[in-house]
């Protein structure tokens, strides 16, 4: 288990793919933040943690997501060994329906005192965040 506290809001973490387990949950506290996916298929098992450099902002992702505040993401199966993932700096995030691979779900389960409803084009600051990691 990992526990990340990112106190400002242009943190990153480098494009990688986790090499521990099969499997891994990220329960993400605090601020939103976009996760980028980038098509690498590898073969079982991943032994250590592996570093794509060769990955950096420019490059276009597969796809995105938006971890909302409070939320929990299970990566297993190919979103765990065919893709990297990665957070890059930016003070905010711009949701885009077209590329947020996770946009169809942001508005399902709002309850009565969230009055925000995600739309597309909406912007978000970055605040601190905590992340904790567990590989089971």
């Amino acid at each position: 288990m990992s526990i990340n506290l990112y106190r400002e809001p242009t943190y990153r973490i480098i494009p990688h793919k986790d090499g521990r387990g099969t499997r891994s949950t990220i329960v993400s506290l605090g601020s939103h933040t976009t996760l980028d996916f980038y098509r690498q298929p590898t073969e079982l098992p991943i032994i250590h943690t592996e570093v794509y450099a060769e990955i950096d902002a420019h490059t276009t992702p597969t796809t995105r997501l938006l971890l909302q505040p409070n939320s929990m993401l299970l990566c297993t199966g190919p979103s765990f060994t065919d893709f990297v993932h990665a957070i890059f700096a930016a003070e905010s995030d711009r949701l885009d329906a077209a590329t947020y691979g996770n946009f169809h779900l942001l508005n399902l389960h709002r309850t009565r005192a969230e009055q925000h409803e995600y739309r597309d084009g909406d912007t978000f600051a970055r605040a601190p965040r905590i992340s904790i990691v567990a590989w089971p």
